[in-house]
């Protein structure tokens, strides 16, 4: 596989975690229990898309690839 497909591999799995995350705040909130873990899970999912977002800056694709 290439580099820019590996690449590109690396943000859908992240992007699979951020929705996982968020599903699971979104449980937990429905709920209203463990707010403590709502809120670390949120931490969590700001995390996920500020480095998906990153990594598909140009800048950030492997040689070659922009």
């Amino acid at each position: 596989m290439s580099a820019l497909l590996n690449h590109i591999q690396a943000q859908q799995d992240t992007a699979c975690k951020l929705a996982n995350v968020l599903h699971a705040a979104s449980l937990l909130d429905d709920v209203q229990i463990a707010p403590d873990a709502v809120s670390r899970l949120i931490g969590e999912a700001l995390t996920l898309a500020r480095n998906i977002s990153i990594n598909l800056d140009c800048v950030s694709l492997p040689e070659g690839a922009a």
